[in-house]
Parts: C-alpha cells; sequence; structure tokens
C-alpha cells in the first residue's frame, strides 16, 4: 500500500496519507519521518498531521502524537453507530464504530492531558438518505459524545464518486433557476442546518464549522464601488508554494486532492518550472479567461485546480460544471449572511475573530 506525505512551504506542514488503519509498519514510518524532520532542527515552524480511522490506535502511538509539537490527527468518523456502520466496516463486514470510538477515547486523553484536544478534526462523510432522522442521529451523537467538545472542528462532506462530467450534467446543471432550488436537490445538509439554527437557538448545528468558514468568506470579501480591472486566480493556491504532495515513486503533484494530474517535477531533478508555468498557470488563465471575466461570483469564488483537472490538464468542461455549483453556494451564503445581520448580529460580530488562513 501507498504512504503519502506532503509539504508547505514556510510553515512546513508534513502530512501522512497512509492507509487508514494505523498498522504497526505504517506508524513507524511516520514515526521514522517526524524525528528525521525534526532533527534537521529547520529554523521555521513545523506542524504535523496524519488521518486514520482511529481503529487500531494504541496508548503509545497516542503518546507520541501528544508529546510532538503541533501533531494534528483527522479522525474519520461519521456520527452515530447505526450511520457510521452503514459503510466503515471491516473485510468481514463488521462495523467499526466501537473501535472508532475506543480509539478517539484513547487519543482524546493523551493530548487532553497535554491541554491539546484541539488538535482532533473529524472528518465526516454524508451518505444518503439526508432525511432528518439520520441527520438528528448524527447531531446527537456529536452534541453528546464525550470525547468531543467545543474544540474540537468536525469537517463535513459528501460521497464524490468520481463520476466523468459530460454535456448533459452541465446543461442540468445550468437549468437551475435559484439557489434555493439548488440546494434543495444538492445540498440537503445545508437546508436541514439553516432549519435547524431558525428553529434550535441555543445548539449549533455539526455542520456549524463550514457554515462559518463560509460566512467569514462572503464578510472579508473584496468591496469596491467600481469593477475592479485585475481578478485572482479563483481559489487557485501557489503551485508547489503552499502544498506539495509527493507520491511514493517520487514525483511531485500538486494536492493530495487531485488524482492523475500534470505533476510538477521528482524528487531528483525538483521542480519542473516549465510544466507549473504550461498546466497551472498559462492554460488555466487563458481557458478560464472567457468565462470568469463575465462572472458575477469572481472575487468570491473558491474553485481550485482540485475540482477541474485531469492527467491532460484542465477540463474545462468539468470546470464550467464546477462553476455553476459555485455560484449557487456563493449566492447562497449571501443571503444567509445578510439574514444573519438582523436575525443572529453576534455570529456576524464573532467572524471578525476568526482567523485567517
Amino acid at each position: 500500500r501507498e504512504n503519502k506525505c506532503y509539504l508547505f512551504a514556510q510553515k512546513y506542514p508534513l502530512r501522512n496519507y497512509s492507509p487508514m488503519d494505523i498498522i504497526e509498519p505504517n506508524f513507524r514510518l511516520i514515526k521514522e519521518v517526524v524525528e528525521y524532520v525534526l532533527s534537521l532542527k529547520l529554523n521555521t515552524k513545523l506542524n504535523f498531521s496524519m488521518t486514520t480511522n482511529l481503529t487500531l490506535m494504541s496508548k503509545d502511538i497516542a503518546k507520541f502524537i501528544a508529546n510532538t509539537e503541533n501533531f494534528s490527527v483527522v479522525c474519520s468518523i461519521d456520527g452515530d453507530r447505526l450511520t457510521h456502520d452503514e459503510y466503515r466496516v471491516d473485510i468481514n463486514g463488521k462495523g467499526s464504530f466501537d473501535r472508532t470510538l475506543k480509539g478517539l477515547e484513547i487519543l482524546y486523553n493523551e493530548l487532553k492531558k497535554k491541554g491539546k484536544e484541539d488538535l482532533i478534526l473529524l472528518s465526516t462523510v454524508i451518505t444518503p438518505p439526508y432525511d432528518e432522522n439520520k441527520l438528528s442521529r448524527i447531531q446527537s451523537f456529536f452534541r453528546d459524545c464525550p470525547y468531543i467538545d467545543e474544540k474540537t472542528s468536525i469537517i463535513t462532506s459528501y460521497v464524490d464518486y468520481g463520476k466523468k462530467i459530460d454535456i448533459d450534467d452541465l446543461r442540468n446543471r445550468l437549468a437551475y433557476k435559484s439557489s434555493i432550488e439548488f440546494m434543495k436537490d444538492n445540498n440537503p445538509v445545508q437546508e436541514w442546518s439553516e432549519n435547524f439554527i431558525e428553529d434550535f437557538n441555543s445548539e449549533n448545528p455539526f455542520t456549524w464549522n463550514g457554515i462559518l468558514q463560509n460566512l467569514q468568506k462572503i464578510h472579508s470579501r473584496r468591496i469596491s464601488g467600481e469593477p475592479m480591472s485585475e481578478y485572482i486566480m479563483n481559489g487557485c493556491c501557489m503551485p508547489g508554494g503552499r502544498k506539495l504532495f509527493v507520491t511514493v515513486d517520487g514525483k511531485y503533484n500538486l494536492c493530495e486532492r487531485m488524482g492523475e494530474t500534470p505533476n510538477i517535477g521528482n524528487y531528483i531533478e525538483g521542480y519542473d518550472v516549465d510544466s507549473i508555468k504550461k498546466y497551472y498557470v498559462s492554460d488555466y488563465c487563458k481557458k478560464s479567461e472567457n468565462d470568469c471575466s463575465r462572472c458575477w461570483a469572481i472575487n468570491l469564488c473558491s474553485i481550485c485546480y482540485a475540482v477541474c483537472y485531469d492527467k491532460y490538464g484542465l477540463n474545462l468542461l468539468t470546470k464550467k460544471y464546477k462553476c455553476a455549483s459555485e455560484r449557487f453556494g456563493i449566492e447562497n451564503y449571501l443571503r444567509l449572511y445578510h439574514e444573519m445581520m438582523y436575525s443572529n448580529p453576534s455570529v456576524i460580530e464573532d467572524l471578525n475573530k476568526m482567523q485567517l488562513f
């Protein structure tokens, strides 16, 4: 199996994407890498992170994580037992909830001893059906679990089926008349969250972290009385600057979220500047300019390379499809932001305290 990591520039976080189970050889490799990097005594802040399903978390592993500075752990847990065990099963089809919760308990207790429990992040994949009963069960679990507190960040996402976008998909996406109609069909959890906020003023939905991040993007947007003459490249990062994904055969890829895409170098020759310029600057700008220059949402757009590239480079059809979704999402959050300015102004005030990355 593959063990992969990527390095960011400046603060240099190192993240391991090993198989979801922390088996001994995998963690031994993680430990060796962390200890080696620390032995270099680099004159910069180092951040470490790994992703796990927690099923084989042990006290020794948890202690190592707790004793290492700036070591965060992304834990995959989908909510209550019934929800979690729908898909997170072992080779024999047995659900992993009990082992995952035990692993979370071990990790939480060790990190709490060091006052580091905020370094636990939960990754929750929400699967169909998106009904009230299921979402309420997930909400109750995160609220009542003793190893999850107000410091815990919960990252939610839907299943990515990896479908190749065709022209009919694009036509269907562009046929929506409003963000309300679009959100109802394509982001039902967001619709549930907004209803939850309205009905339960004393409790935030488990999706609150993502909601705040999107509201913050609206809150900190650029505002001008005249059309701006320059625009940024949507939500794209500096290729090879913010992060670097290293495959097991030593190739440099842009990001761990991207599949087979044009690489940007390798560990022997370093960065391939010509490849970066062609695929991730020139081609992206030339192919996107016509649509982006006419788009009202350009200054709020968060589309990046990860959602619209394949092995040949930028897939313009896929990008157009993602653009439609992005515009509806931005429209929805503009509406929600201005509604909350009147209905819940304290939330808007709190956005001033959020840290930008």
